[in-house]
């Protein structure tokens, strides 16, 4: 039986970063010009999930005692639809995944973020149920619009997962292997392995048209897990993923909701990084200001609630392209809040619908957002 440890990620990273999806066609068995990348990356999945077992992360905690969980499992899927000009392309994405994963069983509620005015564009016939919020356009609500799906899922559901809106999972029986996880552990990242797919050379968006592979990712798990004691993701480890998706016992996001305070992002590093060391984590020690209190309260909770009872899936995840890296500007944005004195347990606030809003007006701040959001959807 193989067994990947974590020298093979690391060369797999660097091999796809400088090659694409060149060195995965080799895995197939067939000459380069006969490979269909879908089924390259179905093949690079196979590889990935040679062990089918559960992987509880060590050094961390303890593993829960077995619950039952004969309940529905869901996803709950923030998306925002706006008028920005990749609003298309993301809509498109959200069709794809949809496609996918409704085809692997799993029951899909969208909550769409609308500005004022507009209709809003997810319907039935991409989710099972569709939640409509209307406002605060500028402000990432990522977090906030989850916790509202969370309020709304039927009661017969115990198993919840939350997805960002353009990523693929290619095994196919990931909900049961990731279900029956649930009943040992009290969260699960069904994935091991993230690809991120470059901008594709046609405009339909399917798989077998993806050109290239992007920089690429461990799960965080799976980093956990490889590294027990690792708490700095910086080279040489490489790059984990602390998003995309993650399931969990219900009652785990009914007790704790997600940290919705996260108004320009960061809120999947701020919900993995607890699972390891709480408030602790350098990542609230190198931006106290953005975070606040409240987060580093919630740090606390989400680990002493959890207490190490997390655990990963052996496969591939891939993320479709929607818009340029080098836009995101994931450290830039955080210094945003070093422009006036901003406190998010003051300055935010949650309204009766379950967005988060500004309560007190800080204009250098909120207009930087905007500058900044713009930016983001723009390319």
């Amino acid at each position: 039986m193989l067994s990947f440890n974590l020298s093979f990620y690391r060369n797999l990273l660097s091999l796809t970063i400088r090659d694409g999806l060149d060195v995965l066609r080799p895995l197939c068995g067939v000459p380069p010009e006969k490979c269909d990348p879908e089924h390259a990356l179905r093949v690079l999945n196979d590889l990935l999930n040679t062990q089918n077992e559960s992987h509880q992360v060590p050094g961390v905690g303890r593993k829960d005692e077995r619950t039952q969980l004969p309940g529905a499992a869901w996803c709950v899927v923030p998306f925002f639809s706006g008028s920005s000009a990749n609003a298309e392309v993301r809509l498109k994405n959200f069709r794809e995944f949809s496609k996918r994963i409704r085809a692997q069983g799993v029951l899909l509620l969208g909550v769409e973020q609308v500005d004022s005015g507009h209709r809003g564009v997810l319907s039935r016939n991409c989710c099972d149920e569709v939640i409509r919020v209307e406002g605060c356009g500028s402000l990432w609500q990522k977090e906030a619009l989850i916790n509202i799906g969370v309020k709304n899922l039927p009661d017969a559901c115990d198993k919840v997962y939350w997805s960002d809106g353009d990523v693929m999972l290619w095994d196919n029986d990931w909900l049961r292997k990731s279900n029956l996880l649930l009943e040992k552990h009290k969260l699960v990242q069904p994935f091991s392995f993230a690809l991120n797919l470059a901008k594709p050379r046609r405009i339909r968006f399917l798989p077998s048209h993806f050109a290239t592979i992007k920089p690429s990712y461990v799960s965080l798990a799976k980093m956990f897990r490889q590294e027990p004691f690792l708490v700095d993701l910086s080279p040489p480890f490489g790059k984990a993923s602390s998003g995309y998706l993650w399931g969990a016992r219900r009652s785990l996001l009914q007790n704790l909701p997600l940290y919705p305070r996260a108004i320009v992002g960061g809120g999947d590093s701020l919900f993995a990084m607890s699972l390891r060391s709480g408030s602790k984590a350098s990542l609230f020690t190198s931006r106290p200001r953005y975070f606040g209190n409240g987060a580093l309260r919630y740090a606390d909770e989400l680990f002493t609630m959890v207490n190490g009872s997390f655990a990963y899936l052996d496969g591939l995840l891939t993320h479709l392209y929607h818009a340029d890296h080098r836009h995101r500007g994931y450290l830039e944005r955080l210094q945003i809040f070093d422009l006036e004195d901003f406190d998010p347990d003051r300055d935010l606030c949650i309204l009766e619908n379950g967005l988060v809003a500004w309560s007190t007006e800080r204009k250098k701040i909120q207009e930087a957002i905007r500058e900044y959001r713009y930016r983001r959807e723009m390319y």
